[in-house]
């Protein structure tokens, strides 16, 4: 049985909104796209509580491999066209509308959210590294854990 400690609370199709709990939300579909450098880049897009798409990176940043916080946001910024790290909100979407479903290549770790906790503490998500549950937990930025670019959908 999956924890999840965020639900969705609407879902937006279209322009037709339905209040549902996040283990009915559905992806959206996928979208093919280009970065800043002109590389085609296969996203996933999928709406989360605030009604907005989000379009999801193609992979882990650097290959799944672990960095900083700061490192994190530097590469986020560094692909340019809006990408940037996720909320915890998203990142719950990404566990339940991608990889509960097989979608997304996700690695069993944790990842870091954009949100800050207090200080130099920010809040991560883990996608089921423990217990294949996942979880909402904070830590010192100075640790290392995976991240997944989003940008937020006109």
């Amino acid at each position: 049985m999956k924890k999840l400690l965020f639900t969705i609370g609407l879902l937006v199709v279209g322009s037709t909104a339905f209040s549902q709990a996040s283990s009915n939300a559905s992806a959206m579909g996928q979208s093919k796209s280009a970065n800043s450098k002109g590389e085609s880049t296969q996203t996933y897009e999928f709406v989360y509580s605030e009604g907005k798409r989000v379009e999801v990176y193609n992979q882990d940043l650097d290959g799944g491999k672990q960095m900083t916080w700061d490192a994190a946001v530097q590469q986020c910024k560094n692909l340019g066209d809006g990408w940037r790290m996720p909320n915890a909100h998203e990142l719950f979407s990404m566990v339940i509308q991608l990889k509960d479903k097989g979608k997304g290549n996700f690695y069993p770790g944790v990842y870091w959210t954009g949100e800050a906790y207090r200080g130099s503490w920010y809040w991560s998500v883990d996608f089921g590294s423990r217990d294949n549950n996942s979880y909402c937990q904070f830590f010192d930025k100075n640790t290392k854990f995976i991240v997944r670019p989003v940008r937020t959908m006109q």
